[in-house]
């Protein structure tokens, strides 16, 4: 070989060094933390001082959390997300980690200091499991790092695979860790935070500490807050706390990371993501997680003071009853009958009229446990008491009386009603537990519980706007709406007293979301010409 051929081969074998020398690599790697924004580039800590917005009905509209993913590698050349939403514990395409369409921004990417190649591969597997394992969102974010299905928020999930980045198998989520003796690596240290006050509502953040304080809410439509509090976030004390993502990004444990990867395009949030139950959600931390047991608490803690507390220019009658044998003629019959036993409860000066629940034969006593109800107007002077309740023993159909209310308009005013059927017709006993009808922010609640229940509860949480109502099951089973004959009434104070729906009946409406309702679940029923979102969002239209 000549002298000039050797030259040239040699330079071009060089030249093709120096050119790969040079080719960029990928820059991130597995088990990198991507953080972004919320909604309108929203983030607590980041870019925005409050976690919940507040409406100026006391509604939860907003919250402010940030988010966190785990990048996890590539499948079929298409990177993957691993990230708690609110369809569960999933891995989604990477290009969906920002929604243009909704502001969302990149915060920023981190991966652990010293992180040794066999913790990075067992994180990424461990995250794999977890989201091929079925695992539920935290909605109540009563617990955040698991374990269990439901107990999974983001920057929980993200903390907690990295706890467990010793593990020994990772396709056993049994080994996840919880002793922090034994953690791989500790990204964020345990504790709360409750004296970093980052805003004028006095809520925390956290920056050495995972859990910030988030202060109670005295505006919330709920009852009481300032007794009882929210029933969201993890409980520490007497205070809630949240693991806010930004508290994680600003560990020192991170370090930062190059994105050379697409994580942003524009999509339908709810489409990709999975559906927040935004209402049931404001209204469960809105309203209390557990209404029936929260109130219960709250009648034993002020007691006497009950009607001071919650004085109100509204009152509204919802009841359970038994009305499947029962014609719509019957019910105002039996509504109309009155005995000389009967106890009557006080009527007001505006000439409110009673409402009265009847029960038929081969029939069982219903329970009547809570509604919620939009503000009305009404002529009912501002001093209505809390509400009692007269059973009558003695009549042939014996009756569940509340006291007077105003009248108010038909969408206001419904009755949850149901009847199991039953041998026998049971004697009606006293009633022993506290009757509260706490109103904040003029949205009533009422509970009442006998003694003895024979049907399943379902409390009313309420309806906004007139264009939706929300059904909540605080059994330890399910409820089937059908099965056990339940039908939404208009109260006899109604402009027109009525059936609304009786579920089941397609003349009434339609089911969507067929008509069970879970333990512990919600039930949303939107009106026909509610918003399309609402009637998205809903397991039944009427």
């Amino acid at each position: 070989m000549s002298k000039k051929i050797k030259w040239l081969v040699y330079s071009a074998v060089f030249i093709f060094g120096l050119f790969y020398s040079f080719k960029p690599v990928s820059a991130m790697p597995l088990g990198t933390l991507l953080y972004r924004t919320s909604w309108r580039n929203n983030a607590y800590g980041y870019t925005s001082k409050d976690l919940l917005v507040i409406g100026k009905k006391g509604l939860i509209t907003d919250l402010y959390t940030g988010h966190v993913g785990i990048y996890i590698g590539k499948e079929n050349g298409v990177d993957y997300v691993a990230e708690a939403l609110p369809s569960g514990l999933v891995k989604m395409p990477a290009k969906y980690f920002l929604n243009t369409r909704a502001g969302e921004k990149l915060i920023g990417a981190k991966i652990p200091k010293n992180l040794t190649e066999e913790q990075r591969e067992k994180v990424v597997a461990l995250a794999r499991s977890l989201t091929e394992a079925g695992m539920k969102y935290d909605f109540d974010f009563k617990h955040q790092k698991g374990s269990e299905s439901g107990q999974w928020i983001c920057v929980g999930f993200t903390e907690k695979i990295y706890e467990s980045a010793n593990t020994i198998n990772p396709k056993d989520l049994n080994t996840l860790v919880y002793n922090p003796d034994e953690y791989g690596i500790d990204i964020t240290p345990d504790g709360f935070d409750n004296t970093s006050v980052y805003n004028s509502q006095r809520d925390c953040f956290a920056t050495d500490k995972e859990f910030s304080k988030i202060s109670r809410r005295p505006n919330l439509l709920l009852p009481a807050p300032e007794i009882i509090g929210y029933d969201a976030g993890l409980e520490n004390g007497l205070d809630r706390y949240f693991f806010i993502p930004q508290t994680q990004f600003l560990q020192p444990t991170l370090e930062d990371v190059a994105v050379d990867i697409d994580l942003a395009s524009d999509f339908d949030d709810e489409t990709i993501r999975g559906k927040t139950p935004q209402l049931a959600l404001i209204f469960k931390w809105s309203l209390i997680n557990n209404p029936s047991s929260s109130l219960r608490q709250l009648a034993i803690r002020v007691k006497d003071k009950i009607a001071s507390l919650f004085k109100s220019d509204t009152a509204l009658a919802v009841a359970i009853t038994d009305n499947k044998a029962t014609s719509t003629k019957k019910v105002a019959a039996a509504t109309k009958a009155k005995t000389t036993t009967t106890a009557k409860a006080k009527t007001t000066k505006t000439a409110a009229t009673k409402v009265t629940t009847a029960k038929t034969t081969a029939t069982k006593t219903a329970t009547v446990k809570a509604s919620t109800t939009k503000k009305t107007s009404s002529t009912s002077p501002a001093n209505t008491s809390a509400a009692k309740v007269a059973v009558d023993k003695t009549a042939p159909t014996n009756k569940v009386t509340t006291p007077s209310v105003p009248t108010a308009s038909p969408r206001l005013s419904p009755v949850i009603s149901a009847n199991p059927t039953t041998p026998s017709v049971p004697a009606v006993v006293p009633q022993t537990n506290p009757v509260v009808n706490p109103t904040v922010n003029n949205y009533n609640t009422t509970v009442v519980n006998n003694t003895q229940a024979a049907v399943k509860p379902l409390i009313l949480i309420g309806e906004v706007g007139e264009d939706w109502i929300e059904l909540y099951n605080p059994n330890e089973e399910a409820v089937d709406l059908f099965d056990g004959a339940y039908r939404l009434e208009k109260a006899k104070t109604a402009v027109d007293p009525g059936i609304m729906m009786r579920f089941g009946n397609e003349s009434d409406g339609t089911y969507p979301g067929g008509m069970e309702i879970s333990a512990g679940g919600s039930y949303l029923i939107a009106a026909e010409d509610a918003p399309a979102e609402l009637k998205a969002m809903a397991q039944a239209i009427a």
